[in-house]
């Protein structure tokens, strides 16, 4: 053979092998998934987490996170400001797309604060997040007497599911959303008890509902 045949020979040889194989030694495809493939896997699990993120927050959540972060009860027209101001929720029509009416959207607040438990009225149009229940009735001028059940909420809205009692109160401890304290006002140092206080917290509240053994959720 002459040389140039040799050549071709040889070059044919190595493309018969790497169609075969799916491996060629000296080049980037190594046998692994298609770069095509690998792309359009990474873009499905980004929309994935996008969609979990963005199936978090209601706007039951959005109006909690107002009350709780100002401490006090709210007119909804201030409420409505704030979630703005914060972009806290969007507001959407049927069909999907952004409301750009206020009264609408005001409307929509004030019938959220109607209908949730965890919200009372303390006057025309004003709403403060709803104390546990006290034999069964919540008082008007109710504001939020339990500082641990806000921390409990706000982790589990944050992490939008439902967590273990021992995980809600590691996440607790490590953004210091809440002090625990003993009947004497010290500060407790016994870890035990105070995922104990979680779990009873956790088991009380209606806020809260139980999705597995020591599972929470907040509740629908």
């Amino acid at each position: 053979q002459s040389p140039r045949t040799r050549t071709r020979s040889t070059a044919a040889t190595t493309a018969a092998t790497t169609d075969a194989d799916g491996d060629d030694k000296g080049g980037l495809f190594t046998g692994g998934p298609e770069p095509a493939q690998v792309l359009m896997t990474m873009m499905r699990d980004n929309t994935h987490r996008m969609t979990a993120r963005n199936r978090k927050r209601t706007l039951r959540d959005a109006i909690y996170r107002v009350l709780q972060d100002v401490g006090r009860s709210l007119h909804i027209k201030e409420i409505l400001a704030r979630i703005k101001a914060k972009k806290l929720y969007v507001f959407r029509r049927m069909d999907g797309s952004v409301h750009t009416d206020l009264k609408r959207m005001r409307d929509c607040v004030s019938a959220a604060c109607t209908q949730s438990p965890f919200f009372v009225r303390t006057a025309h149009g004003t709403y403060a997040i709803a104390k546990e229940p006290l034999n069964g009735s919540n008082t008007q001028d109710a504001v939020s007497t339990s500082p641990l059940r806000d921390a409990i909420y706000r982790v589990l809205q944050d992490v939008g599911g439902s967590l273990h009692y021992e995980e809600i109160f590691g996440r607790i401890r490590a953004k210091k959303l809440h002090v625990f304290r003993r009947k004497d006002g010290s500060v407790h140092t016994d870890p035990k008890r105070m995922r104990n206080r979680v779990s009873s917290t956790c088991i009380r509240s209606p806020f809260f509902v139980r999705t597995a053994l020591g599972t929470y959720a907040i509740a629908k």
